[in-house]
């Protein structure tokens, strides 16, 4: 079954005419190459705040906004936090024949000015034995290399990135990738080794079943297939499960028991009907689904958590 958003403009947050900002403007506050502002020019002074805008006219909205959700209900435990969106409605008029209206998500600039930046791709800078390539990064890998250094909170970390994970895998999303898993990190000093922590989470809207057309289609594939694999390079390429559940979780699981569990734990007993149901059909609702969509939602969580929980059980 294919499901798609209902999108009533007459609910949607209007902003109109903000100040649009160059490379050399957006790169005082946001850590950010050239070429990636080139791929994402669309940033903003609204309210005061430096921020960045994605047009969005389909089911990722849903799952962008999901997916907020579910990482704001339980990363809180785990020191995790997602980026801020919100539905509104960007127009800018160009001269007097020529305006251009997009619905999009804004969301205020995630970097703070006392903190550095880098995704995983250049992580390499702080930490020389990390790979220098988008696509050779496995999970495992960065958590072996990170164990070797020296790192203040790695602990902490650690967590992070394992609660990230296991959040993804819960959430289906199929788009965290080297490019948009952020780091932030104190100042250096040449004898010590960096103070490393997850940035805000971004980009989640591959997830709960979104296809890369920007529906929500129930026929999606089950096992899930990430960006970035546990272990295996090629697990795209030769995707297998284990012993019938999810082979990157349950390999996750088998190495760091304690903290998947720790996770899952969380997942499991928390009510996430509230944050479906916002999307429910109603008079005043600007992005919305059918009853039969939600219904399907409900039923994917509860897939998960029922999952989740036979994967807790290969502890040992």
């Amino acid at each position: 079954m294919i499901y798609n958003i209902n999108i009533n403009k007459k609910y949607i947050a209007k902003v109109v005419d903000p100040a649009r900002l160059t490379y050399d403007q957006v790169k005082k506050s946001v850590a950010i190459s050239h070429k990636l502002y080139r791929e994402k020019p669309d940033w903003y002074i609204v309210n005061n705040f430096v921020q960045y805008f994605k047009t969005h006219k389909d089911a990722r909205f849903v799952g962008e906004l999901l997916s907020k959700d579910v990482i704001s209900l339980v990363g809180g435990s785990f020191h995790l936090a997602p980026a801020e969106y919100k539905p509104v409605i960007l127009t800018e008029h160009h001269t007097k024949k020529m305006t251009l209206e997009r619905v999009g998500l804004l969301s205020p600039n995630i970097q703070s000015s006392e903190l550095n930046y880098c995704d995983l791709t250049t992580l390499h800078n702080l930490f020389y034995d990390l790979p220098r390539q988008h696509n050779a990064f496995t999970i495992k890998g960065l958590l072996e290399v990170l164990s070797r250094h020296d790192i203040p909170n790695y602990d902490e970390l650690k967590l992070q990135i394992i609660a990230t994970y296991v959040i993804d895998w819960f959430t289906h999303q199929l788009d965290r990738n080297s490019c948009n898993l952020l780091f932030e990190y104190d100042d250096l000093s040449f004898d010590d080794a960096p103070n490393v922590r997850l940035a805000r989470l971004i980009d989640n809207e591959s997830s709960f079943a979104v296809s890369s057309n920007g529906v929500i289609d129930s026929e999606y594939q089950r096992l899930w297939i990430p960006a970035i694999p546990y272990s295996r390079l090629e697990f795209k390429d030769h995707p297998e499960k284990f012993d019938g559940l999810d082979y990157n979780i349950s390999e996750l699981i088998l190495d760091y028991p304690e903290e998947v569990g720790a996770v899952i734990n969380i997942l499991c007993v928390t009510d996430f009907n509230p944050a479906l149901e916002k999307y429910a059909p109603s008079y005043n609702a600007g992005i919305s689904v059918g009853d039969d969509c939600i219904s399907f939602l409900k039923s994917f969580i509860d897939e998960k958590k029922e999952e989740a929980s036979k994967i807790k059980s290969l502890q040992f």
